[in-house]
């Protein structure tokens, strides 16, 4: 016991500081991050020919005769039949250029899903270790849509809520998007604003992600994509989910700046502008009402801007 109080390794009998490191390489390759499970391709052929073929799938016990070679391999090589995919929904990945495996493998799970869920669990199982594949593919598709279809954006929402991994790939998706907006057209400018006010709105994102945007040099575009998704946000059915989103950037002093540009676009674009805003008139008076409440949660008690 001395021995241990003093740390003293060469006085305790019979040890041995080798099981030590033995012990902590164990344990550092069992906690090393960027671990994933892979699953079988084991189907109900495989199990009802266990006899003839062997059991493949635990190491050293198979025998594949000529007919499952030829399925082995086709299954090594990605035909459409062993990854489920029909050759139409492969096509319209080429159209869509998914032009990496990864990619085409993530935008036929979202296309072929029954829900969101469906998608969410289909991906997972991918087991693509570079997030941002799964972020740009989701975002792709919500803006290439004709009308918005909410169906992108709680699917967004679910990886979101998952892993803060895959929260900053879609912020950082949505980044390009907005350095790129000079290439967009009207449709995927409002699928975007649609997707932000979702994602802001239920939390999977926090109003900061509108930071990297230029307020002082807003371009016609860019003003267009924020104004659609601040109405959004002030017009939330629900006040609390509305306040929540200007409540989380408040108390941050990092974010002074985008805060008082924030207040500047609210009050010069949305409230004296709120005319050509297009907002009904019955939703007027909740428009501005929400917009001096979201004022002064965002005003600074240090310097405010004065409009």
């Amino acid at each position: 016991l001395l021995a241990v109080k003093n740390n003293n390794m060469n006085k305790i009998p019979q040890y041995d500081p080798t099981l030590v490191e033995h012990f902590r390489k164990i344990l550092k390759g069992m906690i090393t991050s960027g671990k994933y499970v892979s699953s079988l391709n084991i189907g109900l052929d495989d199990l009802l020919n266990v006899e003839e073929r062997g059991k493949w799938w635990l190491v050293g016990s198979a025998w594949i005769g000529d007919a499952g070679a030829g399925k082995r391999g086709a299954a090594k090589n990605g035909t459409p039949q062993e990854e489920g995919f029909s050759q139409q929904l492969l096509e319209l990945a080429r159209k869509q250029r998914m032009n990496t495996d990864d990619k085409r493998n993530v935008f036929c799970a979202i296309m072929s899903a029954e829900d969101y869920l469906d998608a969410f669990d289909k991906i997972l199982r991918l087991a693509i270790k570079d997030q941002r594949i799964v972020a740009s593919v989701i975002v792709h598709c919500a803006l290439a849509e004709k009308d918005h279809n909410p169906y992108y954006s709680i699917l967004s929402q679910k990886f979101c809520e998952y892993d803060r991994r895959y929260q900053l790939a879609i912020q950082y998706t949505i980044w390009d998007r907005l350095k790129d907006i000079q290439s967009l057209k009207q449709a995927p400018i409002r699928n975007l604003a649609k997707l932000l006010t979702h994602l802001i709105g239920e939390g999977g994102l926090a109003l900061s992600v509108l930071k990297v945007i230029e307020f002082a040099e807003i371009d016609k575009l860019t003003l267009r994509l924020v104004r659609q998704t601040m109405l959004g946000l002030l017009l939330l059915d629900e006040e609390n989910k509305c306040l929540q989103v200007f409540n989380r950037i408040a108390p941050s002093f990092k974010l002074k700046s985008f805060k008082d540009s924030l207040r500047l676009f609210l009050h010069h674009f949305l409230l004296k502008g709120s005319d050509r805003s297009g907002v009904p008139e019955e939703q007027m008076q909740l428009l501005n009402q929400r917009i001096k409440m979201a004022e002064r949660m965002l005003d600074t008690s240090e310097a405010r801007v004065q409009f």
